[in-house]
């Protein structure tokens, strides 16, 4: 990125150019590592920079939450996964703010914890050192993943399935997300 380029802009746009930089260089980094762990997957990791494209929330967190995003998404790329269901860290996003309206009763805490785990593994004894962290029953944190994964669902990848429908039945395979990308 040039930063004389940016000189010439006005003050919230640099900050939107400059986030926006900051996150393709996060996703290129990102499709390269995940073409050496899924060398089988090269063509459609390679191709999914769209589907990389992070959602309005991303734009006041820190790029280390972005690139647990795409490094989630590119992993079920890679799987064949669905790509629409929230990602851990558009979790940790959603859950973040609603704490800050409301104290997250057990099992949501509980999740949260579990959820900020996975994305900031180096920074989570900091935050919840000393937190209790047991869910109310067997199986709550994962009811709870379902739900709210389909409850803060994207539109990303919405369109392919259609596409790729209609192209595996011409073919007579079952659809699935990522066979085309």
């Amino acid at each position: 990125m040039n930063e004389n380029l940016l000189k010439h802009l006005p003050k919230d746009a640099q900050n939107v150019v400059a986030n926006a930089f900051k996150h393709m260089k996060i996703a290129e980094e990102e499709i390269a590592a995940a073409k050496q762990r899924y060398p089988t997957k090269a063509v459609q990791l390679h191709n999914s920079f769209k589907l990389l494209c992070p959602p309005e929330t991303f734009a006041k967190y820190t790029g280390e939450l972005y690139r647990a995003h795409a490094k989630e998404l590119l992993q079920r790329i890679a799987r064949g996964k669905d790509l629409s269901l929230a990602t851990r860290a558009e979790l940790c996003i959603a859950l973040s703010e609603t704490s800050l309206l409301a104290p997250l009763r057990n099992d949501l805490y509980c999740f949260y914890s579990q959820c900020f785990r996975a994305v900031f593994p180096k920074k989570y004894g900091e935050v919840f050192k000393g937190w209790p962290s047991r869910p109310s029953f067997k199986g709550a944190l994962k009811e709870l993943k379902q739900k709210l994964q389909r409850k803060f669902q994207s539109k990303r990848g919405i369109g392919l399935d259609e596409k790729r429908s209609n192209e595996s039945k011409k073919k007579g395979r079952k659809s699935h997300v990522t066979q085309s990308l």
